[in-house]
């Protein structure tokens, strides 16, 4: 695994973990009465969805690679990655016209630790078909040729990094202890007003990158990125 990878990899899993849905859960759980349990089991859950999702994932584009490249020349491939740049760009403009919904969270307040586990994976795995930084994450573990036990490790670095978003909460509460509420609802509400728009703006980043990066090398046979 090279250098460029790993720095790929991180920054992507960077990226990734600004997801407002399973940040606000571990928020809203810490603000319930003996938090801790419910709180761990749900970033557990979550983080074994992601990392279930990603070696699927991998399995899946490793079979699909290993015969689409031997039919398709380089174009074909690029071509493909600017199609996902399009979509992540349409992702981010559908985001940003779609009225946001409130309410949803206080479902959360009474479960039980198995319950908000089960609640984790579930709702980190309706992410995975929209999670477009796994995905790109994935494809250039792929195209890397890790194999594997490579793989393997690489995804588990990747979900490592998604994780600690949800970990800093956790920490935080543990040294806040009795002024834990309060950071945390400062934190629910820093989450309320900016993770909408970082998601939808990284969207926008990451899809014309690759339009413009995969696009170009479609033109003139070289990427400028």
């Amino acid at each position: 695994m090279t250098a460029g990878l790993l720095l790929a990899l991180f920054a992507l899993a960077l990226l990734d973990s600004l997801n407002p849905v399973t940040i606000a859960g571990a928020v809203f759980l810490l603000l319930t009465l003996r938090p801790i349990p419910r709180a761990l089991s749900f970033v557990a859950g979550a983080c074994l969805a992601y990392l279930a999702g990603g070696v699927l994932l991998y399995l899946g584009l490793g079979a699909v690679f290993v015969r689409v490249l031997g039919y398709l020349s380089g174009p074909w491939v690029h071509a493909l990655l600017v199609v996902l740049g399009a979509v992540m760009i349409a992702a981010g403009v559908w985001m940003q016209r779609r009225t946001p919904k409130d309410g949803s969270r206080r479902a959360f307040k009474n479960l039980h630790p198995a319950a908000t586990f089960l609640i984790g994976a579930s709702v980190t795995g309706s992410d995975l078909p929209t999670a477009f930084p796994l995905i790109i994450a994935v494809e250039r573990m792929t195209q890397a040729g890790l194999g594997l036990a490579g793989a393997l490790a690489a995804l588990a670095l990747y979900v490592a990094v998604y994780a600690l978003p949800l970990l800093l909460l956790l920490a935080g509460y543990f040294v806040l202890r009795g002024g834990a509420a309060a950071f945390l609802r400062g934190a629910e509400k820093a989450i309320d007003r900016w993770s909408r728009p970082v998601t939808i703006w990284s969207l926008y980043v990451i899809g014309a990158l690759l339009v413009l990066n995969s696009g170009w090398l479609l033109l003139d046979g070289w990427a400028p990125l």
